[in-house]
């Protein structure tokens, strides 16, 4: 792992979450490339929906649970879909207003409001299940032989192990985490470089530095040559928490791993590869 001479008194070990080969830093990151596989799957089923009815597709998943008879109260699709309760109750209001859900008290129970397509809600999911192909599907939860629904749930779950890691030993966030590992290993120095190696989103990013500095684990410097560029660095304290931070995290990843080979991690990477390289490619999924 190549440092400055700031680096000097921290230790790593030597297989931590650094010095990655490949061409992206996180590239041989389960984790990460889960999470990047995720993302890119959400947004190619966000846009094939938006190309055929405009419709997000957490609104999708919902109605697809309904039209199903796999729930009828929002308590039961927040469970069927593992969506947080606000979320949910945010979707069905919006889907009502839209006229594609009916809200009703249940004949026996009138305290209890069950959920159900109008003929508008039907006739859109008639047209939008082929496109998505999401039906009849077996196994004890009904979504547990879709692919995406099993990433997104596989990678809801590492994030939640991995926040909630992170909270026992330092009470840092999970995005401030990759935020500071891409800085104490030089991958990036502005916030514009964060963002593209880390892949989050400008605001996202803006506000996380924002934080970070304001805890005293950052610092911002105007750039030698180009006072107009701002250069972030990590304070003493940053680094100091990122040398403890960085072998339990480098813990994680091979407990993460251990249950493979060192030939099945190759083929399981072989597998991402592969969905990564259709997980953008609209145009094929309509021919």
């Amino acid at each position: 792992m190549s440092t400055d001479d700031s680096d000097t008194d921290i230790e790593y070990p030597e297989q931590s979450l650094v010095s990655l080969e490949g061409s992206h830093p996180f590239t041989k990151i389960l984790t990460f490339r889960l999470s990047r596989l995720q993302a890119n799957l959400n947004t190619q089923a966000a846009d094939l929906l938006r190309r055929h009815d405009s419709v997000p597709l957490a609104h999708f998943r919902v109605l697809n649970i309904l039209v199903n008879n796999l729930a009828t109260t929002q308590k039961e699709i927040t469970e069927k879909a593992e969506f947080d309760k606000g979320q949910v109750s945010r979707i069905v209001e919006r889907l009502i207003s839209e006229g594609l859900l009916v809200s009703e008290s249940d004949t026996e129970d009138k305290r209890v409001l069950r959920l159900h397509l109008t003929p508008a809600g039907r006739e859109m999911m008639s047209r939008l299940i082929p496109v998505m192909h999401l039906v009849s599907l077996e196994g004890s939860h009904p979504f547990s032989r879709i692919l995406t629904f099993r990433l997104s749930r596989l990678q809801a779950n590492l994030n939640t192990q991995a926040a909630d890691l992170l909270r026992r030993h330092d009470s840092v966030p999970l995005a401030h985490f990759r935020v500071l590992n891409i800085l104490v290993n030089n991958l990036a120095t502005t916030q514009k470089e964060i963002t593209e190696k880390a892949e989050f989103d400008k605001g996202q990013v803006s506000r996380i530095v924002e934080r970070l500095i304001s805890e005293g684990l950052l610092v911002s410097e105007s750039d030698t040559e180009d006072k107009r560029v701002l250069r972030l660095h990590l304070t003493p304290a940053g680094r100091e928490m990122m040398s403890r931070l960085i072998p339990v995290m480098h813990q994680r990843q091979s407990h993460l791993l251990s249950p493979f080979s060192q030939e099945e991690l190759a083929t399981l990477h072989d597998f991402l590869d592969r969905l990564d390289g259709v997980s953008g490619k609209l145009e094929n999924l309509e021919q």
